[in-house]
């Protein structure tokens, strides 16, 4: 059982004519579909590097057939944090 991992965020989840920011897209360093029961129900921690403030995110779903994971948090990050590391506990 895989017990701590990273991700990166790559985007907030978005369609044509809007987009959430509290869902997050994150690719996760393996393949998320041969571990896609492990990570269902998983905490996501973004810790802002200024402020120390911690936001917590829920795995909900697969996003895709790859490498990418979708993630809801309850309070929405900032934008700053695109590109950034997050632990998955």
């Amino acid at each position: 059982m895989v017990m701590t991992m990273e991700g990166i965020v790559l985007s907030i989840k978005r369609g044509n004519n809007k987009y959430n920011p509290r869902q997050v897209i994150l690719k996760v360093g393996e393949d998320a579909s041969k571990i896609f029961h492990q990570l269902i129900g998983r905490k996501v921690v973004w810790t802002h590097p200024k402020t120390g403030k911690k936001f917590i995110g829920k795995i909900i779903r697969l996003h895709g057939k790859g490498k990418y994971v979708i993630a809801y948090f309850r309070k929405q990050p900032p934008f700053q944090f695109i590109g950034e590391r997050v632990q998955i506990i």
